[in-house]
């Protein structure tokens, strides 16, 4: 078994769309899978208000794994609402390393790095060039050039499918798409736009996930939530909808 991890993404606590049986739902399907680490990519909240905070704090408690990686999404910092995110979760970035076993030997680690690209009252994201010298600093280096590298942003940093006029790509992307490739970081991991999709761009997948606690959804497609098993030398993704559907899709490394 390789190291699992679910991402789940946009649950707008205070929403008016708002679904508690769907974001129980979807954390049930997390706790059957056992996850080694839970990534929640932002927008835990509506407009960024304490109680609304505090509202998600009670669902992700819910969630059974002892590793969280936690960042704020747009919503979040609406309102100054990243002051509450501090008091309740901590600080907006976060990274880890961890051992991804095959047949109980250590083969590979596994480098994860949240960045928070949320800015205050504002829907569009930036990561930043201040920030690079820690991405840097982080995945750089002849000993983590074997590492499965992951780093972790609210907004996406290519356009999504069925989701309208692009508005929302990081203003710093074409940079930061660039330092993603020098540093051979394998997965990039967002949210934001509510429609899961994968794009493989040279040799990085970039994940986005769908909304896991709301019917502010797109078109036809409903909240979902994903599942990955990181191995050697592939991942081994599922995306499943809160109807019922499940995909799968074996990623290479």
């Amino acid at each position: 078994m390789g190291f699992r991890i679910a991402q789940i993404s946009d649950i707008h606590c205070g929403d008016a769309r708002f679904s508690e049986k769907i974001l129980k739902h979807f954390i049930s399907k997390i706790n059957s899978f056992e996850p080694d680490l839970v990534v929640i990519a932002g927008d835990l909240t509506a407009d960024g208000y304490k109680e609304q905070f505090e509202a998600a704090k009670k669902y992700i408690d819910l969630i059974k794994c002892s590793e969280k990686m936690i960042i704020t999404g747009n919503h979040d910092c609406r309102n100054v609402g990243y002051e509450h995110f501090e008091n309740i979760f901590g600080q907006r970035f976060d990274q880890k390393t961890f051992e991804i076993n095959d047949k109980g030997e250590p083969d590979r680690r596994l480098s994860i790095m949240t960045v928070d690209s949320s800015q205050p009252d504002m829907n569009e994201g930036a990561v930043g060039r201040d920030k690079y010298k820690y991405i840097d600093s982080f995945f750089g280096g002849k000993d983590k050039e074997k590492d499965l590298k992951i780093l972790v942003l609210h907004h996406h940093l290519i356009a999504i499918p069925g989701t309208g006029r692009e508005r929302n790509v990081v203003d710093d992307a074409g940079d930061l798409l660039k330092k993603i490739t020098d540093l051979g970081i394998n997965v990039v991991l967002s949210g934001h736009k509510h429609v899961p999709y994968i794009w493989k761009l040279n040799n990085t997948h970039l994940i986005s996930s769908g909304t896991g606690g709301t019917m502010r959804i797109r078109g036809s497609v409903m909240p979902s939530i994903n599942l990955f098993e990181m191995n050697k030398d592939n991942i081994d993704y599922n995306r499943l909808y809160s109807d019922g559907i499940e995909e799968s899709e074996i990623l290479k490394l």
